[in-house]
């Protein structure tokens, strides 16, 4: 079923009717009509058909009976009003840039036409990620503590969706709604390793951290492959100590650790 609306004010009815035959002319559409009823649809910039009546209290009365899917009987409905109180229609990007909202474009053809979108960006596009995460010494009151990557678990794929504005040329003017954007990005897991220890630690010291670390996840990878990260923590604590108090570090007992998954090395949000 159509989208059917009855204006009041529209200016004058002759140079209003020749404005439309012109603007559908221009894009290949076709126009026939006078000034009691008539119709008007083409393929350009998207299909379209629009059938247009005076009655008699010469109140214009349109029936949009083709239109894109997207494009809701409300938001036509504005788009018109606008369009027939000043007859122009305002550059939407210039807007949204003095707005200073990110705007790019996405073009494609459709049939003999040509249909282009404006999508608002609510989010950057480019998303910054530490493509390694790092070893952080965080000195405080209370200890220190040491990250150290101990595996990588494989690569995935992350995907959301934002409102974004598809807005669309029509023979009156442009048109906009608000429709979902999907986009995707991939990321690398890594199983993650955290240690506490209740006071400083020296260059040494975090040098046999590494090589314990290599050590203890031999006992503790098939629980840490498998997600299983707090039952393989007790496993790999005994080993770490272990191997830490072998070389000679007997503080190694009052060592703490966590095991996490971090996946923070991804790639920019892309649209799909």
């Amino acid at each position: 079923m159509g989208c059917k609306f009855k204006f009041e004010k529209y200016g004058d009815k002759a140079s209003l009717l020749k404005e439309i035959e012109t603007q559908v002319s221009a894009n290949g559409g076709t126009f026939t009509g006078d000034e009691n009823d008539g119709e008007f649809y083409g393929d350009a910039p998207v299909e379209y058909k629009v059938k247009y009546k005076f009655d008699e209290f010469d109140h214009l009365n349109l029936v949009v009976i083709k239109k894109p899917f997207y494009l809701t009987c409300s938001v036509i409905e504005k788009a018109i009003e606008k369009y027939l109180n000043d007859r122009k229609f305002e550059n939407l990007t210039i807007l949204l840039e003095e707005s200073e909202m990110e705007v790019s474009k996405l073009s494609y053809d459709i049939g003999n036409g040509k249909e282009e979108y404006e999508w608002e960006i609510t989010s950057p596009e480019e998303v910054d990620c530490e493509c390694e995460a790092p070893r952080i010494f965080r000195d405080s009151k209370y200890g220190t503590t040491v990250k150290i990557k101990l595996v990588d678990l494989g690569r995935i794929i992350q995907g959301k969706t934002e409102s974004c504005l598809a807005c669309t040329n029509t023979p009156l003017g442009r048109i906009c709604t608000t429709v979902l954007c999907f986009y995707r990005r991939t990321c690398e897991q890594k199983a993650m390793l955290e240690v506490f220890y209740p006071g400083n630690i020296e260059a040494e010291f975090k040098k046999a951290m590494d090589e314990c670390a290599k050590v203890a996840l031999v006992p503790a990878m098939a629980l840490i492959i498998a997600g299983q990260y707090q039952a393989a923590i007790p496993v790999f604590l005994a080993a770490f100590q272990k191997c830490l108090v072998a070389k000679g570090y007997q503080e190694a007992t009052k060592v703490s650790v966590n095991i996490y998954m971090d996946e923070s090395d991804c790639t920019s949000w892309r649209k799909i």
